[in-house]
């Protein structure tokens, strides 16, 4: 797709679409890091939990681990450890910080629409919307 800066307005709709698609790139890789390999699952079991930050980061990693073990044993404990079922409502809603056509895109990212590309080991995965921007003599 070839969009043609004319205008301020027009650049910065690129910069908004761009930023939320990097949003839910960063968003994809986050929540299938913390759901696909660190070993922290949504049984809220803090001493295994613990155990596999230990053993498996350094540093501040570690301490980011350790740190949300934490507060999954306290979600735990208020019984409100959230075990997955409203990712797709969340992920909704961070397209709201969007107007217009943005929000459109981001919301049929989120809901699988475009392509996707790369992997979460590979630094992330980069979901796509092609959208038909016409010419603003012809709108």
């Amino acid at each position: 797709m070839i969009i043609p800066f004319t205008s301020a307005g027009t650049r910065k709709a690129i910069g908004y679409f761009v930023g939320s698609a990097l949003f839910a790139v960063v968003g994809a890789a986050a929540q299938v890091g913390i759901v696909g390999d660190t070993g922290i699952d949504s049984s809220g079991n803090y001493q295994q939990e613990r155990a596999w930050c230990m053993a498996n980061t350094s540093g501040e990693e570690q301490v980011a681990c350790l740190k949300n073990s934490a507060a999954a044993q306290a979600e735990k404990r208020r019984g409100t450890l959230d075990k997955g079922a409203n990712l797709d409502a969340n992920a909704m809603l961070r397209c709201d910080a969007l107007a217009g056509p943005d929000r459109a895109a981001c919301q049929a990212r989120v809901q699988g629409h475009g392509s996707a590309s790369g992997s979460v080991q590979g630094g992330g995965i980069l979901k796509q919307i092609e959208t038909v921007v016409p010419p603003a003599g012809q709108r």
